[in-house]
């Protein structure tokens, strides 16, 4: 019986054993399920973007000033950046719109899932209020709802200036410096806050008298072609990287 016993102890307790090691291997691993890396995938990662950039803008990216009815549109800087970037490029710039109306259009763009975004707002919160400290302090809190409304891990977003010196100069005579200033210190407060995105400060390098239509504020035809050579060559190191240049 005591034998029995012993045995009948050392059954039940390899049993045990074998339950035990069959519940562990079941369950899964903390450093598991997540593929080669081992870590886990969270279900708020980002899906992989599409090979899309979206120019997010207001007519100065719609093409203004570049034909009349769909053909501004078609000639706007986008048709350049179509060319040159392996990427479907998307317009997404509308007449008259400030930094407050571009908040009502991130679904728009969200939903696009681009890979690229430009974003360029701010003309017309100056032509609606000037450069006050109020207008500035407006628009840097509706850029900053953009990016982070658009930001992600698989996405980069570009600011671009909506102006220069000379663009401010055409329009204000004398002031035009200041103004200066103050859009230029927003937008270095801006991508301090957020060092991944980036900034486009040359898109009116090159564009003369020649190529400013009679509002003196947007380029005609060939402007708008400089205008996009501007933002390709600003932006070509980043579309090095991710070998999104066309091999033309």
């Amino acid at each position: 019986m005591r034998k029995g016993r012993i045995f009948t102890g050392t059954v039940y307790w390899f049993c045990t054993f074998l339950v035990f090691a069959f519940v562990l291997a079941g369950c899964p691993s903390s450093t598991g399920g997540g593929g080669e890396t081992g870590y886990p995938t969270s279900p708020t990662d980002p899906a992989p973007n599409t090979n899309t950039l979206v120019a997010f803008g207001d007519s100065l990216t719609y093409g203004t000033g570049a034909g009349t009815g769909d053909a501004a549109k078609e000639n706007s800087f986008t048709k350049y950046l179509s060319q040159h970037i392996n990427l479907n490029v998307v317009n997404a710039g509308k007449h008259g719109d400030t930094t407050a109306d571009a908040i009502s259009r991130l679904s728009e763009v969200s939903g696009e899932n681009p890979r690229i975004v430009l974003i360029e707002f701010g003309g017309n919160d100056y032509f609606q209020g000037g450069s006050t400290q109020d207008v500035i302090s407006q628009a840097k809190g509706n850029y900053i709802t953009m990016i982070e409304t658009l930001k992600n891990k698989n996405r980069k977003i570009f600011l671009l200036k909506f102006y220069t010196q000379e663009w401010f100069q055409r329009i204000e005579d004398q002031t035009y410096t200041d103004s200066k200033t103050v859009w230029d210190n927003m937008y270095a407060e801006i991508v301090k806050q957020y060092p991944d995105v980036g900034l486009v400060e040359n898109i009116w390098d090159g564009i003369t008298s020649s190529h400013i239509t009679d509002d003196y504020v947007h380029p005609n035809a060939d402007g708008y072609i400089i205008m996009g050579t501007n933002i390709f060559n600003s932006i070509k190191p980043y579309l090095l990287e991710q070998g999104l240049v066309k091999n033309l």
